[in-house]
């Protein structure tokens, strides 16, 4: 069935409804006569056309939109394909709405409500996130999803400046302007391809028609060099299909199938089942290529996710799909931020390279994980806040096992820690996990215990590949928790580390945990700083609220920023890395059975320590990347991933009195949940640059001064009045315990940082007489108790004196 009678069989189940309606249709062309044809029954006065008006077609006079008024015309059917129509009502709607005048495309549908579901989401879209879309997703048979700013973006948001650097790329004057030429000469209304686009370049420009190919591939290899994944929503699709959904890429490329697939793989779609494309199917796709694609499939329940940019929302409605809005970062920033007042200052290359850098360094369409780069001063100050990308392994996907590196762990007779990994399936994520262990661990004996769990891919060849460790293997599928106690009682170390698969430790990730734990016995359990594989931060501890529920402090920012590098105890540390002391958790029992097959006995065992008496810390300087959600991915509706809300109302009943009483509400400053401060006092301590203890003599006596105070139980932020980072000196400040504020951000807002947090902060002392005056100035206007000392050899600080 062609699309334009799909359309007046669409139009034919709801022109009923308004019957001895006065019709007006707008357009003049084949799919006004065909209305005409087909319903000689319905009260159709007239057709509009501003060009044409007064004329005379099929016995219809043409009128304007003012004699539709005049006429009394109660219904306007644009008569239209979906992109037509779309141009038409962007036009005309606000004049039918001014006079109570309907308006339907020809599909039937009110093109009123239709504007309406979009706008309805754009409204909504800052409080939209990952498991919204999972819950869409999860209702949907089928997902047609845009491939252009969802998927990926170019790295060129205009077209003139991406033909511009092809001419450089190629090395062939004035490209630019022939290549635009050939395009212009296009009918964009048929589906057309790149090699259309170069038979006319070889008219314009009679070159050989092997130099024209030349070109043509040229410019597909330039192309394919300068897009860049958007790897959120590229893994929220890969999820999709693992989870047995129907994936169709909704593709408006003029490229060839060949190297939209090419991209497809470059962007690490893994597999899909169809690509929807104009000059693939020829037909455009606002004229019957999704429906042609689709088949019998547009039946089922279809989930289109695409951005709101002309008719990509629109036509999905038509044919009775849900729709999901998706904005790319560009557009979240340019809404919702100071991006557009930025953009008027900057240069052509300047934009260019924002561009670039914001898709780069923010891949989700989620106002949620980009919130720091929105509420920043200005957006040039957080792109220049370098994720530094962390070293990691590609993914094995199509491999031979020949081809794989060997790793032979060391044999250790004592171990000083037992690394358990509970491992079902995902071969290629554990061999990375082992092989970064192999490369990045030094200085620790310790010892790898593999928990096969029952794995039906090529895990149970691991061996083939890995020697050095233990593999122990369940008979049927345990799961994380049940594979995580049972692999303990096999463990041979003092201090058991458990460690998720999909995980990638970094160089000397694994000694800083042990020599937290080995300086301080009171110290039951520790975890490292998680990081996501583009650099961004995944958490700096955990936050346990009252109401049980949980929060990972610092998602999505700099790992870099002073307030995630520091020693603290925290209420959980995530179960993708933790290390604990074999006695404490066998004194405990493991993990807690009431949380089978998994999730929240992380957070318990934390509880579990401190009800002990030990403390629970978090330790910047290890660092593991953590690939979120490959085990069991991430919506909470349905597999595994259920239980994390199941047993969420578990752990709350079991922790009720202890949530109640011992942690805040949710909704409480950071400042004072990301760490246990209780009652616990802060003293903000100010000094003429950081102390270098081994230099002069009252950097030695403030430096002393620090391990009293944590001794004392006080929670200590240092302020160096240069706010450098110098060190080792900074590092080892951080690693007794104590924040340092330093960098930029810092220098420019401190004013600001210590007006809002001065309700938390209960004693300043003033070490740094070059600059006391700016300091005093601002702490004069808070309640904060303020002592001064000048002489830097005589500092004696009496807190009673406060």
């Amino acid at each position: 069935m062609r699309e334009i009678e799909f359309r007046l069989n669409c139009l034919k189940r709801s022109i009923k409804k308004f019957d001895g309606k006065r019709i007006a249709l707008y357009g003049i062309a084949a799919n006004a006569k065909a209305i005409l044809r087909d319903f000689p029954e319905q009260n159709i006065i007239a057709l509009l056309d501003e060009k044409h008006v007064g004329k005379y077609i099929c016995g219809k006079k043409i009128i304007s939109l003012e004699d539709a008024v005049r006429l009394d015309i109660e219904v306007i059917i644009i008569a239209a394909e979906a992109a037509s129509s779309w141009i038409v009502s962007e036009r005309i709607s606000g004049f039918c709405q001014t006079h109570s005048i309907l308006l339907l495309n020809m599909y039937g549908m009110d093109e009123q409500e239709i504007k309406r579901q979009i706008l309805v989401r754009d409204l909504e879209y800052e409080r939209f996130n990952e498991g919204d879309l999972n819950g869409l997703i999860n209702r949907n048979e089928i997902i047609c999803c845009q491939l252009m700013d969802v998927l990926c973006v170019g790295k060129y948001f205009k077209k003139e400046e991406f033909f511009k650097d092809l001419e450089e790329f190629c090395g062939m004057e004035n490209l630019a302007r022939n290549r635009i030429c050939s395009e212009n000469m296009i009918d964009s209304r048929r589906p057309y391809s790149l090699k259309d686009i170069y038979n006319n370049y070889w008219t314009i420009t009679l070159k050989e028609k092997e130099e024209i190919q030349r070109l043509q591939e040229k410019e597909e290899d330039f192309f394919l060099e300068n897009i860049i994944p958007l790897k959120k929503m590229v893994a929220i699709v890969n999820t999709a299909f693992e989870q047995g959904k129907k994936i169709f890429i909704v593709s408006e490329l003029y490229y060839s199938e060949t190297v939209i697939k090419r991209l497809l793989k470059k962007i690490g779609i893994k597999k899909y089942n169809k690509i929807i494309q104009g000059n693939i199917v020829n037909r455009t796709v606002s004229d019957g290529a999704i429906r042609h694609t689709l088949g019998k499939d547009i039946e089922k329940n279809v989930l289109y996710i695409g951005t709101n940019d002309r008719y990509n929302l629109i036509l999905p409605q038509m044919y009775q799909m849900e729709i999901c809005l998706i904005k790319s970062v560009w557009d979240i920033l340019w809404q919702f931020s100071d991006l557009r007042a930025n953009i008027y200052e900057m240069e052509e290359e300047q934009k260019k390279s924002l561009w670039e850098s914001l898709h780069r360094k923010l891949d989700s369409p989620f106002i949620e994980d980009i919130r720091g780069c929105i509420d920043s001063e200005k957006i040039e100050d957080f792109i220049e806040k370098e994720f530094v990308l962390p070293d990691l392994y590609d993914l094995p996907v199509y491999f031979d096992m020949k081809e794989l590196e060997i790793i032979n762990f060391p044999e250790v007779s004592i171990p000083v820690v037992s690394i358990i990994i509970p491992v079902h399936n995902e071969f290629g994520y554990t061999y990375n996990c082992l092989k970064s262990i192999y490369h990045n661990t030094k200085d620790v004996k310790y010892e790898v215990i593999v928990v096969d769990d029952a794995s039906t891919d090529d895990t149970r060849r691991l061996d083939e590949l890995v020697n050095g460790i233990r593999i122990l293997r369940n008979e049927s599928n345990l799961l994380f928790l049940q594979s995580c106690n049972k692999a303990s009682v096999k463990a041979r170390g003092k201090y058991l580390v458990f460690l998720n698969n999909d995980t990638q430790v970094q160089y000397n990730w694994l000694k800083p945990l042990v020599l937290l734990l080995e300086k301080d016995p009171n110290i039951g359990m520790a975890g490292s700083k998680l990081l996501y594989p583009d650099g961004k931060l995944q958490e700096a501890g955990g936050i346990i609220w009252q109401d049980g529920t949980a929060a990972n402090y610092g998602r999505g920012d700099s790992p870099d920023m002073p307030e995630y590098n520091y020693v603290r105890e925290v209420d959980y540390i995530s179960g993708a890395s933790i290390i604990v002391r074999k006695t404490l958790w066998d004194e405990i029992g493991g993990f807690d059975g009431r949380y089978i097959p998994a999730y929240c006995e992380d957070s318990d065992l934390a509880m579990e320590v401190r009800k002990r008496n030990k403390k629970v810390m978090y330790q910047p300087a290890s660092v593991v990347v953590h690939f979120e959600g490959i085990s069991n991915g991430k919506d909470t509706d349905k597999g595994i991933k259920r239980y994390q809300v199941i047993n969420t109302e578990k752990f709350l009943q079991k922790w009720k009195e202890t949530l109640r009483e011992k942690h805040y509400q949710k909704g409480t400053s950071y400042f004072v949940a990301r760490e246990k401060k209780s009652d616990r006092k802060t003293i903000l301590i100010f000094r003429q640059g950081t102390p270098m203890y081994d230099y002069d003599a009252g950097s030695k006596t403030i430096y002393n001064y620090i391990p009293l105070f944590l001794e004392k139980g006080y929670l200590v932020k240092f302020v160096p009045s240069d706010f450098l980072y110098v060190s080792p000196y900074t590092y080892e400040m951080q690693q007794l315990g104590v924040e340092v504020l330093y960098g930029d951000q810092y220098k420019k807002n401190f004013d600001e940082w210590i007006l809002k947090n001065q309700p938390f902060i209960d004693y300043a002392i003033l070490n740094c007489p070059n600059y006391s005056e700016r300091f005093i100035n601002i702490l004069k206007s808070t309640s904060i108790k303020t002592q001064y000392y000048e002489n830097n050899t005589h500092f004696i600080w009496k807190p009673e004196s406060l």
